[in-house]
């Protein structure tokens, strides 16, 4: 079998490249990555399946310092507003072959007719479509807890993002307790979408566990970032049952996702001092609450110890008043205490004056003395002549003597010879 050095691959390859395409060509593809260095506008240009939305091809193209300016008087501002990541251009191209260096496109001249990129195009279209669907502010309307202390993570473990993200909440200067649960994932590549989803579905099982779900990745090219673009992933956290934070792109990136979530975050990092000053902004809410509830405890214990002391006077006040009308009213009757018991005690003898003398207009020597007489049987009166027996001794009482007789016949008999008296 024939072999060749490297070198001599190189040199035919460079000679095929140089003899097939010696004049540039206008190729059209899309802008993955801008970058700048020293005037020189460094491309990466890429082309995608239809179908798949896979990449089919991909090189670096380079715009020297010089040709950039040259470029720039002949578009003016359309140059810079076309060279953005996303774009589909059409760009004429010098094919270059380096033996040491390899394929390089060099570009002489940018068409600014085509300004959108696929990407942009395809993305504008998946935002229009969550608008007409009501998804695009939707999770913005699940309202972050009071602290954020449960966070479900969605992230690669060995990320650099993932790692500061942790830094940043395991220091946080408050000294606050945050618990993070990773659920790892791929953040770039054909897999991002269909492993988000499925690990998103299992914080979804238990969402009871978690406060908030946060989506962090450590930035990287706009393509790389194309997995946040798509309608699946941005309509599944769209409509998640917790509040969903985003850091996954650097400064200048935003992506379909960024724009459905509750809270879209620049970098990890902005995500972690995010959740520690939502948690700082409650504990001086709730510092001050403290602070009020003490001032209105202390006011409120003012005005009764006030108002203790306005009723203690009060009641003294009064206690005052009644011991003096008490004491007036002792003094009172105690000048008029001789004059009632005289009152009293003349009212007791006209009365006892007036009771003697009805006793003794009732008594038994009155009634004889006016003519009348008691007779008595075994010492007591005799009111009645039933009851009285043959036999019986009775004793008569006049006012001037007694008279005592035995009962010949008893009650009930006709008149006869009553008795035989013997003077007393």
């Amino acid at each position: 079998m024939e072999t060749y050095r490297l070198f001599e691959l190189q040199q035919y390859i460079r000679r095929t490249i140089a003899l097939n395409v010696p004049e540039p060509v206008w190729i059209r593809c899309e802008l993955a990555q801008v970058s700048e260095s020293r005037g020189h506008r460094y491309l990466e240009l890429v082309e995608k399946d239809d179908a798949s939305d896979e990449l089919i091809a991909q090189s670096s193209a380079v715009i020297w310092h010089r040709t950039y300016r040259r470029i720039h008087r002949q578009r003016g501002k359309q140059l810079k507003e076309v060279l953005r990541e996303g774009m589909s251009v059409l760009l004429k191209v010098q094919v270059d072959f380096h033996e040491r260096y390899g394929l390089k496109l060099m570009v002489e001249d940018v068409d600014p007719g085509y300004i959108m990129g696929e990407l942009e195009m395809r993305r504008r279209a998946i935002l229009e479509r969550l608008q007409k669907e009501d998804l695009l502010g939707k999770n913005r309307l699940v309202s972050l807890p009071l602290v954020l202390q449960r966070i479900a993570v969605l992230s690669a473990e060995s990320a650099a993002g993932y790692a500061d993200f942790k830094e940043q909440l395991a220091n946080n200067p408050y000294g606050f307790r945050i618990e993070w649960t990773l659920f790892p994932t791929a953040m770039q590549g054909q897999q991002v979408e269909q492993e988000m989803l499925r690990q998103l579905h299992k914080i979804e099982r238990r969402r009871h566990l978690y406060d908030a779900i946060v989506v962090i990745r450590g930035g990287g090219a706009r393509l790389d970032l194309a997995a946040f673009d798509r309608y699946e992933l941005a309509a599944a956290m769209a409509q998640a049952s917790l509040p969903v934070l985003t850091g996954i792109g650097h400064e200048i990136d935003e992506t379909v996702l960024d724009q459905v979530v509750n809270s879209a975050l620049k970098t990890p990092t902005a995500v972690a001092e995010f959740i520690v000053q939502h948690n700082a902004r409650f504990d001086a809410e709730l510092w001050q609450a403290g602070q009020w509830i003490g001032r209105r405890v202390q006011q409120l214990l003012t005005a009764e110890l006030f108002r203790n002391d306005r009723t203690a006077g009060l009641l003294k006040d009064t206690c005052r008043r009644l011991l003096i009308k008490e004491s007036d009213q002792v003094a009172f009757a105690k000048k008029q205490l001789p004059f009632l018991i005289r009152t009293k005690l003349k009212e007791a003898e006209v009365l006892l004056d007036f009771q003697e003398q009805v006793n003794s207009l009732l008594s038994v020597e009155s009634t004889l003395r006016r003519g009348f007489s008691v007779t008595y049987r075994s010492g007591q009166p005799v009111t009645s002549s039933f009851g009285i027996t043959k036999g019986d001794i009775l004793t008569t009482h006049f006012q001037d003597g007694r008279v005592h007789s035995v009962v010949n016949q008893g009650a009930g008999r006709k008149k006869g010879k009553k008795s035989d008296r013997k003077s007393g």
